[in-house]
């Protein structure tokens, strides 16, 4: 009697920063509910948080773990962007250059899953992991890059990264054949020197980006499906886009099967919230993210111009910043905004 075949393969590489990497968790799950068995690669002090959030997948899930390297510029045992010393971008460049010393021990780990029989049918990498095309090259196995963001944002943002594109604070930004929503001014955008370490390190990124075989976006058709095709048009040979979007759903949608008496189960007091208010309402959405640094009379100020605004919101901060709203503010938006603290 012939053996089962073993499911097709998927090789994960997130980047260590937490926005990079949970997006391609989501992502995980969801390729693994789908019967295809995925390895995510991470270092050793970013594995711990991977297992936690892939426990219940461990039959068709596994983490394998290369170590990150020793960077002079770098405090010792720095391994994901929230442990920067700060949030300068030459920090930032020298983090992500220095990502491309764990090729070796990348290459290794491809080679030994050819030469086992479990050769992957892509390897999904995110964009500042650029170095991986060439390691994916030399084995003939695709990369499909991640950004995590969707479609137009990418647009917008592919438009800036060349430095030789330049443009005053005042000039109207116009994308070829494109037609925004809303007006792009050069002062909506970040100054790109192409003397500048990081603008270099992004101008490498760029070109390995292009040159990958396909680009997953978190985002949906029926949402940005007429900028994806501009979207493809900035990829070689005829690289493709999917929209896989949003990628935060796939936990809810898969507890929604498993539930064994097939009644729904909720998202969260938040997703009630935004169910009960009015169609046509708006919601403002407010996070800064894990690396971000605020004291707390730029919170006040936030808090207040919110307030200003008068809209709905919901607000994502941290805990680790202790930084706690007057009572009077929360009495007077109690019912209207929601104010989310993470850890």
């Amino acid at each position: 009697m012939a053996a089962s075949s073993s499911p097709p393969q998927v090789v994960i590489f997130p980047f260590m920063a937490q926005g990079h990497t949970l997006p391609l968790l989501d992502i995980s799950k969801a390729l693994s509910f789908r019967g295809l068995k995925v390895t995510i690669i991470t270092t050793p002090l970013n594995a711990p948080f991977i297992h936690s959030k892939v426990l219940d997948h461990i039959s068709s899930i596994s983490v394998s773990v290369i170590p990150f390297p020793i960077v002079p510029d770098l405090p010792q045992g720095c391994e994901n962007t929230a442990n920067l010393p700060s949030v300068s971008l030459d920090i930032l460049a020298s983090f992500i250059t220095a990502t491309k010393n764990m090729k070796q021990h990348f290459e290794a780990l491809l080679k030994e899953m050819v030469e086992t029989g479990s050769r992957p049918i892509c390897v999904i990498s995110d964009f500042f992991l650029y170095w991986t095309l060439d390691t994916c090259r030399s084995f003939n196995i695709p990369r499909v890059v991640s950004h995590g963001m969707g479609v137009l944002p990418m647009l917008i943002l592919k438009h800036n990264s060349d430095p030789c594109k330049t443009s005053s604070e005042f000039d109207v930004i116009e994308l070829p054949s494109l037609t925004l929503p809303f007006t792009l001014n050069g002062s909506d955008l970040p100054i790109c020197d192409p003397d500048d370490p990081f603008t270099r390190v992004i101008l490498e990124v760029e070109e390995a980006d292009k040159n990958s075989w396909g680009v997953i976006v978190n985002s949906f058709q029926e949402l940005e499906g007429e900028y994806v095709t501009a979207l493809e048009g900035l990829y070689y040979k005829e690289a493709r886009a999917w929209c896989v979007g949003p990628v935060l759903l796939y936990n809810y949608i898969q507890e929604q099967s498993r539930a064994s008496d097939g009644k729904s189960q909720s998202c969260g007091p938040y997703i009630e919230w935004l169910d009960k208010q009015k169609g046509s309402s708006v919601v403002i959405y407010m996070s800064f993210g894990t690396q971000a640094r605020l004291s707390k009379e730029q919170m006040d100020e936030i808090a207040y111009g919110l307030e200003m605004a008068g809209q709905r919101f919901i607000w994502v901060v941290g805990s680790s910043g202790m930084w706690v709203p007057d009572e009077g503010w929360m009495r007077r938006w109690k019912g209207e905004g929601w104010l989310y603290v993470i850890g």
